[in-house]
């Protein structure tokens, strides 16, 4: 009776965290990993420390003699990441977009969109004549970005100044001028939109970069710390000298909602549209030659940037799909 009463008690216990797990997943999931890696340090140890009891010999005693030093490095790596995300998110709010290699924009999660629009000037112009017009356009699609979308409040416009850190050459500047637009939906999914501009011959490059970002919970922040002893080792370095950011690592996590691609669609080609359309204005009033901005956002990205990105009407369309989960 009593084991039959026991069994009833376990039956529904089973069932209660089964019902448990389906309605909460993300975090039934994420709070199963993180109990995994603390069970997995504690065994470890544990079998470390009593493996002499069962054999006798040298090599017992050396397995032994590291379960402390492992316990102290598993302990380490958790507080430093535990600290770093802390501070990391502090920097968040005033971040550090100086960046060594090719992790330009690293802060800001995954690229999805990237073209580069040329502006032709007329046969005869000079050096000084392409680097006065690269001036005036861009001071030209700050302005008309200011009064095209800066007045609405899930919108801001700014201007940054990012460092290569790692060139050390003379006559080149390591130093380049980006103009952003930042849009966050109601879901708090995030939009980041660059433009670049600079000249080459009798051509005004115009680069644009557009990359989302999700969220975290508080639930991916255990994992994260729990898992630390594993991959600390690939970023704690780059961490430390300010170019990586965990963050932009933990935010890839986006709401499965059909209005959320709406608004990330939306922020997008409302910003996309300005800019193209400001561009071609200004092709227009100073007598350049511009490829049609609709003509270039026609074009798929693979024939506009020469990499094997989707379109980007396609690429936001499941961003986890479109890699912003990796």
């Amino acid at each position: 009776m009593i084991a039959t009463s026991l069994a009833i008690q376990y039956l529904a216990a089973f069932l209660l965290l089964l019902a448990l797990y389906f309605s909460f997943r993300n975090v039934a999931a994420s709070l199963l990993k993180t109990a995994f890696f603390i069970s997995l340090y504690a065994v470890i140890c544990f079998a470390l420390n009593r493996l002499p009891h069962y054999r006798a010999s040298w090599e017992a005693d050396l397995a032994a003699g590291l379960a402390i030093p492992l316990a102290v490095i598993a302990l380490a790596a958790m507080l430093f990441a535990a600290v770093a995300y802390f501070v990391d998110r502090y920097l968040d709010k005033e971040p550090r977009d100086h960046f060594k290699g090719g992790r330009l924009f690293f802060r800001y999660g995954k690229l999805v969109y990237h073209t580069v629009f040329p502006v032709g000037l007329e046969e005869g112009a000079t050096q000084q004549d392409v680097e006065e017009l690269t001036e005036r356009l861009g001071g030209f699609l700050w302005d008309q970005l200011h009064e095209q979308l800066g007045k609405q409040g899930d919108i801001t416009i700014k201007r940054m100044a990012i460092r290569d850190l790692g060139w050390k050459g003379k006559g080149v500047s390591a130093e380049k001028a980006f103009l952003q637009a930042a849009f966050r939906t109601p879901r708090n999914a995030k939009l980041f939109y660059f433009i670049h501009l600079n000249h080459l011959g009798r051509h005004v490059l115009a680069h644009h970069y557009a990359f989302v970002q999700g969220r975290h919970r508080w639930h991916h922040v255990l994992a994260f710390i729990a898992s630390a002893p594993f991959h600390i080792w690939l970023w704690a370095y780059p961490w430390v000298m300010g170019r990586y950011c965990i963050q932009s690592r933990l935010n890839r996590y986006f709401d499965p909602s059909s209005y959320g691609i709406i608004d990330l669609k939306s922020g997008f080609e409302s910003i996309r549209f300005n800019i193209m359309s400001a561009t071609r204005r200004f092709a227009k009033v100073y007598g350049l030659t511009a490829e049609s901005p609709e003509r270039m956002a026609s074009l798929p990205l693979s024939k506009q940037a020469g990499e094997p990105f989707q379109e980007p009407t396609n690429a936001f369309s499941k961003p986890w799909k479109a890699g912003a989960f990796g």
